[in-house]
C-alpha cells in the first residue's frame, strides 16, 4: 500500500476504509470492522484504547467517504494512464503533444495513428466512418511513401518496389504495376502452388520408401527360405549316412 492509501487505511483490516465511521476520540474505521471488534471485546477505541461507558452509536462519515471515493477515482485514472503508456513494440499516438500515449488504431486515409481519446471522431462523425481503420502496428509508417507522404498502395513489378500514386505518375509511368492487394493475391497463389508441389514430392517419396521396405522384406523372406532348404538337405544327408552305416 502506497503512502496516499495509508492515509485512508482502516487500522483494523488495513484496507482502504469501506463505509467509514469516526469515534468520539477522532479515529476512523470501517463500520463493519469496528462493530465486529466491539462484539468480541469491551467498548474501546481499537487504536488509542479510549474506553466508552456504553456502545457508541456511529454514523457514516460522509465527508471522509467522499474523499475516499475521489481518491479511488484518481487511482483508476492513473492506472488507465499507465496502461496507455507506450511500451517497446507499441505505436505512439500522433496527436498527443509531448505525452507518451499508446495508439490503438491506424487510419490509412489520414496516415496517422490514434489512441482511444482521439479516435472518437472516426467512430462518431459520418465523414470519418467511411475510412477503413486498421490496428496500429510498428509497420504502419513503413507503408507511407517517404518522398510524397502518400500511402504505398501500388507495386511496381518492373522495379520490384512499393510506390504511391504520385510515384506511379511521375517516375514509374509505363512500368508493369499492380495494386498491393493484387500482388499479395499473386504471391499467395504462387505459395499455394509451391506447397502443392512439395506435398506431391513428399507423397511420392513416401511411396518409394514403402516399395523399398517391401523389397527388403522380400529379401529377408528369400534368405529365410534358402536357409530352411539347406537345413533340410543337411538333415537328409545325415539320415542317409546313418542308414548306410546300419547296412554295413
Amino acid at each position: 500500500m502506497d503512502e496516499s492509501q495509508e492515509r485512508f487505511a482502516c487500522p483494523i483490516c488495513s484496507n482502504v476504509l469501506n463505509d467509514p465511521v469516526t469515534t468520539a476520540c477522532g479515529h476512523s474505521f470501517c463500520m463493519k470492522c469496528v462493530h465486529e471488534n466491539w462484539d468480541k471485546i469491551k467498548f474501546s477505541c481499537p487504536q488509542c484504547r479510549q474506553t466508552f461507558w456504553s456502545r457508541p452509536v456511529l454514523k457514516r462519515n460522509t465527508l471522509l467517504a467522499a474523499l475516499i471515493e475521489e481518491h479511488k477515482r484518481k487511482n483508476r485514472q492513473n492506472d488507465a494512464a499507465d496502461n496507455n503508456r507506450v511500451a517497446p513494440g507499441d505505436v505512439q499516438c500522433d496527436l498527443w503533444n509531448g505525452r507518451n500515449r499508446k495508439a490503438s488504431t491506424f487510419c490509412p486515409v489520414c496516415l496517422a495513428s490514434y489512441c482511444e481519446t482521439f479516435l472518437k471522431p472516426h467512430r462518431e462523425k459520418p465523414p470519418f466512418k467511411k475510412q477503413n481503420l486498421t490496428r496500429a502496428s510498428a509497420g504502419d509508417k513503413l507503408s507511407i511513401c517517404g518522398r510524397h507522404d502518400k500511402l504505398l498502395e501500388i507495386y511496381c513489378r518492373t522495379d520490384q518496389q512499393f510506390i504511391c500514386l504520385l510515384c506511379l505518375i511521375i517516375e514509374h509511368k509505363g512500368h508493369d504495376t499492380v495494386t498491393v492487394a493484387a500482388e499479395k493475391c499473386e504471391i499467395q497463389r504462387q505459395l499455394q502452388w509451391t506447397r502443392e508441389i512439395v506435398a506431391d514430392r513428399v507423397l511420392n517419396s513416401e511411396s518409394e520408401m514403402e516399395k523399398l521396405k517391401e523389397a527388403a522384406n522380400s529379401i529377408k523372406v528369400s534368405h529365410s527360405q534358402t536357409r530352411d532348404i539347406h537345413l533340410y538337405i543337411n538333415r537328409s544327408l545325415l539320415e542317409f549316412d546313418t542308414m548306410l552305416l546300419s547296412f554295413s
